[in-house]
């Protein structure tokens, strides 16, 4: 039976409705491509502490995802993960109804102030939005949507081991309030006092650093022999800056 032209046209609307709704959402496919960016603020610390921040969550372009999440001890474990091509597709839908894409660019805690507390931003083809809210001056969706993009987004996740990563030992003092890890010269092959200017490295050395400094971010210092350092560790993997020294 020959459909009526209203039908036509109902059905034309619908399909021209689902076009644009799945178009608002077209992503940069590329594994280099950064497509959500969750950050929290710089940290008030010495560069050379600092420079160990990571962001709370990156999501690339083929579905990768790594997250950091801190236990109460403020040690940190960093998680990686992999959304389907549906799954991107899904969050982004979900992101947009949310209203992100609505959403203020600055939720300052004051009229007067402009630090934040977090930092979420969504690059898509078309367009790019970032929001930079203080703790309890943003909208509750933007809270939610930072708490399911910084804890994995609902993917399973195994423990992110880097396979490179600039190390920075910098020569500090000996703490009088809490015993000091020690590095271990046999098990890694490196003294110290050779990356003091900064050394690239892999393998026994970049797993007991990554380990160190997951441990006590805020205050990541160790021993060898008499001398204590603040280890810096940079993962260009996983961070959004090309590695420096402190």
């Amino acid at each position: 039976m020959p459909r009526s032209l209203s039908t036509v046209l109902s059905d034309v609307l619908a399909a021209l409705r689902e076009f644009t709704a799945t178009s608002r959402h077209v992503w940069n496919h590329d594994p280099a491509a950064i497509v959500i960016q969750a950050t929290s603020a710089w940290p008030q610390s010495p560069p050379a502490i600092a420079l160990n921040a990571l962001p709370d969550a990156l999501v690339w372009g083929d579905g990768l995802i790594v997250w950091v999440e801190t236990n109460a001890h403020g040690a940190r474990r960093v998680s990686v993960g992999r959304l389907e091509t549906r799954q991107i597709a899904q969050l982004l839908r979900h992101i947009d109804r949310a209203g992100f894409f609505r959403m203020q660019r600055w939720y300052p805690a004051d009229a007067h102030q402009v630090p934040y507390d977090r930092s979420l931003c969504v690059h898509l083809l078309d367009t790019s939005h970032e929001v930079c809210a203080a703790d309890g001056a943003c909208p509750r969706a933007f809270n939610e949507l930072y708490r399911l993009i910084s804890s994995g987004a609902g993917v399973p996740g195994l423990s992110y081991r880097p396979k490179e990563a600039l190390l920075v030992a910098t020569p500090a003092l000996s703490s009088p309030n809490r015993r000091l890890p020690t590095w271990d010269v046999g098990a890694t092959g490196l003294r110290l006092d050779d990356a003091t200017r900064g050394l690239w490295v892999r393998s026994a050395a970049l797993d007991l650093a990554w380990k160190l400094v997951n441990a006590t971010p805020t205050d990541p210092r160790v021993t060898q022999g008499s001398r204590a350092y603040v280890l810096t560790l940079q993962v260009p993997d996983i961070i959004t800056w090309e590695p420096r020294l402190p």
